[in-house]
């Protein structure tokens, strides 16, 4: 409580799930909400944590299934200059059953991606 009372432009991070508005002492806290991640990043950060290269069935519909008859997302705007093939299957993952059951939360996108190694699950299990 000392510590608080006499320390000038001290800045803490808490991160909860719930919002906190007791105080610290005499110091106030503000609360930001962090909305989940927009679909190509997670997708991004869900390639970045994989431990294996995925399989183009992986990308495409499930067998059986449907992706509106198409084995990719609509398209998302033209690839950038020297795009490469993680910008490439992150696109693809965007609409993925998998990224649409993950929302966007970077907790759980980093806890799936370390379950896709060589010889584990597809997407689709994991999905």
């Amino acid at each position: 409580g000392d510590f608080l009372e006499h320390t000038h432009h001290l800045h803490f991070l808490i991160l909860s799930r719930e919002a906190v508005y007791e105080p610290l002492g005499s110091t106030r806290i503000v609360n930001e909400p962090l909305p989940p991640l927009e679909p190509f990043e997670a997708a991004r950060l869900f390639v970045q944590r994989i431990n294996r290269r995925l399989e183009p069935a992986e990308l495409g519909a499930p067998a059986g299934g449907s992706n509106g008859g198409s084995s990719e997302p609509p398209e998302r705007g033209k690839a950038p200059e020297g795009t490469t093939e993680a910008w490439q299957v992150s696109r693809q993952l965007c609409g993925h059953p998998l990224m649409q059951r993950l929302a966007g939360h970077p907790g759980q996108l980093a806890a799936v991606a370390q379950r896709v190694v060589p010889g584990g699950p597809s997407l689709y299990d994991l999905a």
